[in-house]
């Protein structure tokens, strides 16, 4: 086992000892073809790392509840020493965790997650001990900001996971120019994810991606000042933009689980989900350039934090988006050009009346339905033919509860719909079965 961790190792640093010319690539391919491939068995088992993190999960809970038992009742020296015996436990654990079994990867997750957990614990039990008042936000903060080291140490991808939900918890609970704090504390899970694709952890990246994806919304959310129309509507339809393009594209004939994407995937769902709901939006007023500088409510400095994160965005967004063009498969237009789109709509929508923004909207919602058909049917990929069924099908929906027309004429038009659903489907099949004979 020791020999193939070594060689494991090897083989993640040719290619970086290729790129800085230290190697050529013929000699990294005969170190390759002298050791020999590595063993595709895995050193660990999933299931002794799920043990391993439901293990230290119930633990932490025990000793929390058996704590609570009779609590009030014991002297305050003592409930100080209980109160600390939790975190000296953990870092015990957790130091013969570094020194001996470092390389297994359920001692990591397991030991780091106990290890966080029981600072929490520690924190809030010499609160309650000594009656510190303080507030949830307080809380986590003085919880998550010492776990950023569990992050790096013995890099743990559910410390990493709960550390985000943390953060993203903390700025919707903070209100006000406080909140901005948040990038800061951003930073230490985005370079968490980062090194687990660098390293090329694919299971790593992709749980922590996720994580990141889904809780990005929640502190964007809590720390911009979402009144301001080029924060709030602008400034999320860059960020998504940022995260659609921040995955490199594969040929349309090579598709690719979205699970693998997390990024695109959860981008090109969010961007639906905005264009459903531009599609009532009415609130049209003029785009207020000063306020970027000057803030709505938050003091200067907060106000000037948002500005270098937006532009941080949009820099990055206008980055990746002359980066990525050459690649971009024609589905891939229309969520990648999102923003643009609607700063356009936002310029032009006060000049016009309600009717013309709606109808680009829709009509930009059906043409990107439309490209994945077209992708689907060219490329005979069955799921791209169902999610440009399933976008001009939602699109339809919502119509039908806000249009004059008569139940006949919805009824012709879910039912056409629905037979060409069904038709594009067979056809397609029809046309994978044949290529398959051939």
């Amino acid at each position: 086992m020791e020999a193939r961790r070594h060689l494991v190792w090897l083989y993640e640093q040719l290619p970086a000892l290729v790129e800085k010319g230290l190697l050529s690539q013929e000699q990294a391919e005969s170190i390759q073809a002298y050791y020999g491939p590595t063993d595709t068995k895995p050193a660990y088992s999933w299931a002794f790392i799920a043990l391993g993190i439901i293990g230290a999960l119930l633990v932490g809970g025990g000793i929390i509840l058996i704590f609570a038992y009779n609590w009030d009742k014991l002297p305050t020296a003592w409930r100080t020493v209980l109160s600390l015996v939790p975190l000296i436990l953990a870092l015990v654990i957790y130091g013969y965790m570094l020194f001996r079994k470092r390389h297994s990867i359920a001692w990591v997750e397991g030991a780091s997650a106990f290890l966080m957990l029981m600072l929490a614990a520690s924190i809030s039990l010499v609160s309650q001990t000594y009656h510190i008042m303080g507030t949830t936000e307080s809380f986590l903060l003085s919880w998550l900001a010492p776990s950023i080291a569990l992050l790096f140490v013995a890099p743990s991808s559910l410390c990493a996971i709960i550390y985000m939900i943390g953060i993203a918890s903390w700025a919707l609970a903070t209100k006000g120019a406080e909140s901005v704090w948040y990038w800061g504390l951003l930073v230490a899970a985005m370079l968490h994810v980062w090194q687990a694709w660098r390293s090329g952890q694919v299971l790593r990246y992709r749980l922590t991606a996720w994580a990141l994806a889904l809780t990005l919304p929640y502190g964007w959310f809590g720390t911009i000042e979402a009144s301001i129309a080029l924060y709030g509507l602008w400034g999320s339809a860059a960020l998504l933009g940022l995260l659609y393009l921040l995955e490199a594209f594969e040929p349309e004939d090579k598709p690719v689980n979205p699970i693998a994407l997390p990024f695109r995937s959860f981008a090109a769902v969010a961007i639906c989900i905005f264009l459903v709901v531009l599609t009532y939006w009415d609130q049209y007023e003029p785009l207020d350039w000063a306020q970027l500088w000057h803030g709505n409510g938050y003091a200067p400095w907060a106000a000037r934090v948002n500005l270098a994160v937006w532009l941080a965005v949009v820099v990055g967004y206008g980055a990746l988006l002359i980066k990525r063009f050459r690649q971009w498969p024609a589905y891939a237009y229309f969520p990648a050009l999102f923003p643009l789109f609607l700063l356009l709509w936002l310029s032009l929508a006060p000049h016009l009346t309600d009717l013309w923004p709606r109808l680009a909207t829709n009509a930009y919602f059906m043409a990107w339905g439309i490209a994945y058909l077209y992708a689907g049917v060219r490329y005979s990929r069955m799921g791209l033919v169902n999610l440009g069924m399933l976008i001009i099908l939602a699109l339809i929906a919502f119509r039908f509860f806000d249009t004059n027309w008569s139940f006949l004429g919805k009824g012709i038009a879910f039912v056409a719909l629905g037979l060409a659903f069904l038709g594009g489907n067979f056809a397609l099949a029809r046309r994978l079965r044949r290529g398959k004979m051939e």
